[in-house]
Order: structure tokens, then sequence, then C-alpha cells
């Protein structure tokens, strides 16, 4: 299946006539016990390049080059730019640019250095945001940054259009961010599925724009395992908080000690082992369930694969 299959995107958005798809959606959910508490378990890293990214790419590509774009550019801490790398191959001259910083993770950079070909350009340095958006402007290049670019919403949406079929019953949804573009997506999916969810924005220590306007209680800290959260400015700030205000939700900061302790029990728990970023959601879930102020009864996680 691909998320073009999914009814609602058919319903809701303007469907582009190129539809690329590496068979992304669909994920598994399952129910599992963490920390001793039933929860739902979405499952992003199953996605064809491991990662939530797969969903907003694949649309994002397919509207733009429906209506003539070829020339792409993006910057990444890595997820990202590997899935917008793995949808190029798909199109017949489409090629893009892709701008790290000298801090990814070595992992993701060898994976973007298998995707390296004629069309796609892997470019490293201090200031990858800033070194595509000139990039963009001065080669007349499609900026896919989903921080800024409504077309990720869309994408992402599938993943509230499944769970609004499959998990009807869910109060909470915990989920780690950087831009906060997942999780506003995932809130008006909800929105015109008729639903309403509370969302959690699950963040680090060291880059935290939007879960500390909830959580006080941590430490500033330089640097966290949860690598992939790096959007400090977090443009859709002001419209996540409204998000987060309307449906109940909330957000936390977490320290690397409570990330690594949970992912040791997810791990105990039989639950597919998570990235540090990944993480976070569980960390999340398990610092409300200490807090007297927060009432979650049927929480989902989800395993963005960031």
């Amino acid at each position: 299946m691909s998320i073009w299959k999914d009814p609602q995107l058919a319903k809701y958005n303007v469907i582009p006539s190129i539809q690329l798809t590496l068979d992304e959606g669909a994920t598994p959910l399952y129910e599992g016990f963490f920390d001793n508490y039933k929860v739902w378990i979405k499952n992003e890293m199953l996605n064809p390049n491991n990662s939530f990214k797969d969903r907003s790419l694949a649309y994002q590509l397919s509207y733009y080059i429906s209506n003539g774009a070829k020339k792409f550019v993006i910057s990444s801490s890595g997820n990202a730019a590997i899935s917008a790398a793995s949808y190029i191959p798909l199109t017949a001259d489409a090629e893009i640019d892709v701008f790290v910083g000298f801090g990814i993770n070595n992992n993701k950079l060898e994976r973007l250095e298998k995707l390296k070909s004629d069309r796609i350009r892997i470019h490293q340095g201090p200031k990858p945001k800033s070194d595509a958006i000139k990039f963009a402007r001065s080669n007349n290049a499609v900026n896919l940054r989903g921080s800024i670019d409504d077309l990720a919403l869309t994408g992402f949406k599938t993943i509230g259009y499944e769970l609004a079929r499959e998990a009807k019953q869910i109060d909470s949804l915990f989920i780690p961010t950087s831009s906060g573009t997942s999780a506003l997506a995932l809130h008006y999916a909800f929105e015109e599925m008729g639903m309403k969810v509370a969302l959690y924005i699950c963040q680090s220590e060291k880059v935290h724009p939007i879960a500390s306007e909830f959580d006080k209680d941590f430490k500033e800290k330089p640097e966290s395992m949860a690598d992939a959260i790096v959007d400090k400015v977090a443009l859709r700030k002001p419209k996540l908080l409204a998000a987060l205000r309307q449906n109940g939700g909330g957000g936390f900061v977490l320290s690397d000690h409570e990330i690594f302790e949970a992912q040791a029990k997810a791990g105990l728990a039989g639950i597919p082992m998570p990235s540090y970023n990944s993480a976070l959601a569980f960390a999340g879930l398990s610092k409300a369930l200490r807090s007297s102020t927060i009432d979650v009864k049927r929480p989902l996680i989800l395993v963005s694969g960031i």
C-alpha cells in the first residue's frame, strides 16, 4: 500500500497527477505494555526509509513534479534528506541538492552517500539550513524544508487518517518532533476525522522551543542523544501552541537519562527498539504518568523513526 491509496487523502486534499511511491504508509499498529501501562504503538520505522518523513516527502515531491518542478533542495539532520533522495530515482529527470551539517549522525551520512548520483548531490557544512536557502534562491530550486512548506503537512496527515480508522479509542498521542510539522498535521487530520486527541510534544534538553512552553522541569544541556531534534526556531510554534490548547495536549522536555531509560524499558517490554529520537515519545509518556496534573487513559506512542 502507499499513502495514495488512503481514501481520506483523496477526499480532503488535491491529489497530484504524479504519485511517487515506495509503498510508504499503512504502518503497523499494535497494543503493548510500557512502564506497566497499556499503550498503543504506531511503528513508523517500518516505512521504506525507516521514518515518517517518507510520507511528507512522497507528497511534496509528487505535487511539485506534477506542476513542472525539476530542481529541489533540502536541508536536514538526516532523515528527511534520506527520504527525499530515495524518491528522486523514481523520476525521469528530477534532481536534488542535499545540505547536511557536520554533526550529522554517521549512519545517516553513510546512507546518504550511498544514494549519491549525478542527480543527487550531497553538501556538508556548518550552516546547512542557510546554505540550502541561498542555493534555492540562486538556482531556482524548490526548497523542501518541511517547517516552511505546508505541503509537508498533507503527507503527515495520513498517519492521523490511519489512526482514526484503526484506533478511535485513543485519547492522547506522544510524538517526538523538531519543527512541529508532523504534530500540527496530526491535529488537522484528527479534526477532519472528528476526533479530539491530546497531543504531547516530546523534545530534548538541548532543543525544546515548543515543549518548554509546558514543561519547566529540566536543565538546559549543550548536547542530546536525540540528534534529530534540531529546529530551535520552530516557525510553526504559534499555530501548534493554539492546536495544543484546543486538543488539551502539551509537551515534555526529556533528559538523556530519561531517553536512555525509556529505550531500555521498551526493549525489556519486547517493543521494537526505537532510536534515541523515537524514544523521546516513550520518555514523554513516563513523565506524564508521573505527573499529578496529567491524566492519560488510552495513550498512543508514535515511533517516528527519526
